[in-house]
């Protein structure tokens, strides 16, 4: 049997009490804080202390110490969590868990301990970013690279998220927090590249840009030969389109003057972007 101390006592009869409740966690103190702070958590194998308690009030961590695994997956934090300078000597979990208070998860960890947050609901973005970003910079000290794209990957979209959040109508169409062109960065930035993360959804974009393009050649004859004879094959238009979307212009076809040249002008630069795209976020993803 672990040996508590009076206080530790005191904070695991709270979770085990609050686990059995499965409801609102009564608070004692005359505050409405939990306080925590510098408490040492011994390390316990079963972790079912911690698991699925609902925290309604401000609850403080600052200087605790984790011996052991702190299991959180499945908690509900709907006050504010204080976790400055808190210590975890091992893997912290939070799948399942939902944060709806102030989460501002600024904390030291000893190196090779796992932060698991895969799957966690945020209310507020400022504190998936905080959160995020610590899961991800403890996947970088322990070397797991997929690991730290994933949690880079949601840090962007966090920050996006409250980009959005703050983002207003602007008579400078260029301004930054131009609602409009945040809108449209927060857009190509999760679903044409995924922050660097998703390296198909470029060449999944490009296909459907080459077949698009060349759905559109072949609907109004807009393709033709040197000697001007219209192409009515699909296949050579998608074979034109392709052509066109990789810059390579053998010159075998061309398109017919006015609106063909113009699409084709605009397919050729998406082709060109699209390709650098799916370049860069290869590299990043696979030489990380």
């Amino acid at each position: 049997m672990t040996n508590w101390t009076p206080k530790q006592q005191q904070a695991v009869e709270f979770w085990k009490a609050a686990r059995r409740r499965a409801a609102r966690v009564e608070l004692d103190e005359p505050d409405g804080v939990l306080d925590f702070s510098e408490l040492t958590f011994p390390d316990d194998p079963s972790g079912e202390y911690l698991r699925g308690v609902r925290f309604e009030g401000e609850t403080d961590f600052s200087s605790a110490t984790f011996e052991g695994d702190a299991d959180f997956s499945g908690a509900e934090f709907v006050g504010g969590v204080k976790w400055n300078d808190a210590f975890f000597k091992h893997d912290v979990i939070f799948d399942g868990a939902r944060i709806d208070g102030a989460f501002d998860f600024r904390c030291h960890f000893q190196r090779g301990s796992d932060i698991q947050a895969m799957d966690v609901e945020i209310a507020n973005p400022e504190d998936g970013i905080s959160l995020f970003r610590t899961a991800k910079n403890a996947a970088r000290a322990r070397s797991d690279s997929w690991a730290e794209g994933e949690y880079h990957f949601r840090e962007q979209c966090a920050i996006a998220a409250k980009n959005r959040q703050e983002s207003r109508w602007h008579w400078r169409p260029f301004a930054r927090d131009n609602r409009p062109l945040v809108y449209l960065n927060s857009f190509v930035g999760r679903w044409v590249y995924g922050y660097g993360e998703r390296p198909m959804r470029p060449l999944l974009w490009g296909a459907a840009i080459v077949f698009l393009c060349a759905w559109v050649y072949w609907l109004f004859g807009a393709v033709c030969t040197d000697a001007g004879t219209r192409v009515a094959s699909f296949g050579t238009n998608l074979y034109f389109s392709v052509v066109t979307f990789t810059t390579l212009g053998y010159g075998d076809f061309r398109p017919e003057p006015g609106w063909p040249r113009i699409l084709c002008s605009a397919e050729a630069i998406l082709g060109a972007a699209t390709m650098a795209t799916f370049i860069v976020c290869l590299t990043r993803k696979y030489t990380r």
